[in-house]
C-alpha cells in the first residue's frame, strides 16, 4: 500500500527526464542518485515552470517532494526506505 502522500506523478516525473523523445541532462542526475544514493546539488529556492528541466531546477524539485533531504549542506540523500524503494527502486 502506497501511502498517497509519496505518490508521485510518474507522467510529470518522465516528461522532465525525457524532452523530445530524448533523454536530458536529468536522467543522468536519476542514475546518480538511483546507483549512489545521493547526489551533490545547490538547492533554488524559486523557479518557474519552464526551468524545471535545468538540471539545478529538477532536483530542487525532488527535494520540494520530499524525494531528497540534506545529508550535509552539499549533498543529498534519498531520505529513507520507504522513498527509496517506493520511487527510486527500478524494478
Amino acid at each position: 500500500m502506497i501511502d498517497p502522500n509519496v505518490k508521485v506523478d510518474y507522467g510529470k516525473l518522465r516528461h522532465l527526464v525525457i524532452l523530445d523523445r530524448k533523454l536530458n541532462g536529468n536522467f543522468s542526475r536519476l542514475e546518480v542518485i538511483i546507483e549512489n544514493g545521493k547526489i551533490s546539488a545547490e538547492i533554488v529556492s524559486s523557479f518557474p515552470v519552464e526551468d524545471l528541466i535545468k538540471p539545478n531546477n529538477f532536483i530542487s524539485l525532488l527535494y520540494y517532494f520530499g524525494l531528497l533531504t540534506y545529508q550535509t549542506e552539499e549533498e543529498l540523500i534519498i531520505p529513507n526506505r520507504s522513498v527509496r524503494m517506493k520511487i527510486f527502486t527500478l524494478n
